[in-house]
């Protein structure tokens, strides 16, 4: 994986809980002179700079050089074993993510199993269920509002890692619908690493939508970040009309 190419990931086929304790067994090896939150807040950087700047097989001028610049940084701290355990974990994620078939905060639930969020910040997440059944409450009017304008919309000022807007995803797919073409979503949160895993999940889902980095009380935004469905959707047009 370098910043401009998608990972295949492997196509043996293994059961979520096999490729969770295989996701373990790498990230807890990989360069074990740095604290594995640190090691984690790269692996999830560096994931979402590949995947932003993936857009350059539609144009070069899609780049954020900046990002760039970022991911080469960060790689360049690990020796050439733990730069391919890291591409190696990237394409496990997305293996965990095809074994759970729908929707899930997958990242989430490692940086909570990790307990990431007793030191840093305090984050803590809502749990997958607890999203899915508020989403399920509120997911009554999305096949009139898809038949209306011929997509949702949804929006998260707080999204953390995403676990409610997947939720919504999940909704959307669930209603026999394909959220590439029927859904458009936004997030933000004050917290560049949970914001940053909110985007690399919903990139990974196809979703079209912008992460925004930033305070969603002041509106102050610091970063923001389009999906690759979003620019493959042309979204900049379809929500202009």
């Amino acid at each position: 994986m370098n910043s401009h190419v998608d990972f295949e990931p492997t196509k043996k086929k293994f059961s979520f809980q096999e490729l969770e304790k295989l996701f373990d067994e790498i990230f807890l090896k990989i360069d074990r002179s740095k604290s594995r939150f640190e090691v984690f807040k790269d692996f999830v950087t560096c994931s979402a700079c590949a995947l932003r700047n993936s857009l350059s097989g539609i144009s070069k001028n899609l780049v954020v050089q900046s990002l760039e610049d970022e991911y080469h940084k960060i790689m360049a701290k690990y020796s050439k074993e733990d730069k391919s355990n890291i591409h190696h974990l990237f394409g496990l994620l997305i293996a965990m993510m095809e074994a759970r078939a729908l929707p899930h905060d997958v990242l989430g639930d490692l940086y909570m199993r990790f307990e990431f969020g007793s030191s840093h910040n305090g984050q803590h997440f809502t749990p997958t269920h607890i999203s899915n059944l508020l989403a399920v409450m509120n997911s009554g009017q999305i096949p009139e509002l898809i038949k209306q304008k011929g997509y949702v919309s949804c929006v998260d000022p707080a999204c953390g890692a995403g676990s409610t807007l997947l939720a919504k995803v999940k909704c959307v797919i669930d209603g026999g619908f394909n959220p590439a073409k029927h859904l458009y979503m936004e997030g933000t949160d004050i917290d560049r690493l949970v914001a940053l895993m909110c985007y690399v999940q919903l990139s990974l889902w196809n979703v079209p939508g912008r992460v925004f980095v930033g305070d969603s009380l002041t509106l102050k935004m610091r970063e923001m970040w389009i999906t690759p469905a979003y620019v493959h959707g042309a979204w900049y047009r379809k929500l202009n009309h």
